[in-house]
């Protein structure tokens, strides 16, 4: 077994890493590590300090509480326009080379 920014190689692949913390309300990722499903519950507060800019995805999926303030790494592109986050929602982001998109999760 190697190991590669925290991911496990297995039988030539890298095991994708997930993350849940659905009891905090305000979350701030100094880094969203490349090959990593995040899963947070209500947000009031989200913050990506930054991001690896692999070509393996980062997903990150919350629900926006009544209020929801978001802040993103100014280096990043999207796909499409900058996102904007609605009260009340349940939002998936996918983040690759460093390349951000981002819908509503119904």
């Amino acid at each position: 077994m190697s190991i590669y920014k925290g991911t496990t190689l297995i039988s030539g692949k890298l095991a994708r890493q997930t993350v849940t913390d659905t009891s905090s309300t305000s979350i701030t990722l100094a880094n969203a590590n490349a090959n990593t499903d995040y899963h947070y519950g209500t947000l009031t507060s989200l913050t990506v300090a930054a991001n690896d800019t692999s070509d393996l995805e980062t997903t990150i999926y919350f629900t926006a509480g009544n209020t929801i303030a978001v802040s993103l790494p100014a280096t990043l592109e999207y796909i499409g326009s900058a996102p904007s986050f609605e009260p009340n929602t349940s939002y998936a982001i996918s983040i690759a080379n460093n390349i951000l998109v981002s819908g509503v999760v119904v």
